[in-house]
């Protein structure tokens, strides 16, 4: 759904980072990198250990960038 339509995003808290599935991640890392967003599980997941987490699945740097920060930015219009 998300390649087929612009105003589709892919939220992908709820998951602890090292849990997400390769599939996904796998996605993340290429067609949809601009179609993900993180938001934060706290309390229940410590922001820390997400970061750590989300550093494990060996993102690029641009990726994560997205990931974390420039996704959000551009759907919110910041």
């Amino acid at each position: 759904m998300a390649h087929h339509k612009s105003n589709i995003f892919i939220d992908i808290s709820g998951w602890a980072p090292r849990h997400i599935p390769v599939e996904v991640v796998r996605e993340l890392s290429g067609r949809l990198q601009d179609r993900f967003l993180f938001g934060s599980d706290s309390p229940f997941l410590p922001p820390e250990r997400c970061l750590q987490e989300i550093d494990a699945l060996g993102l690029q740097a641009d990726v994560r960038e997205k990931l974390l920060r420039k996704n959000a930015r551009r759907l919110l219009g910041l």
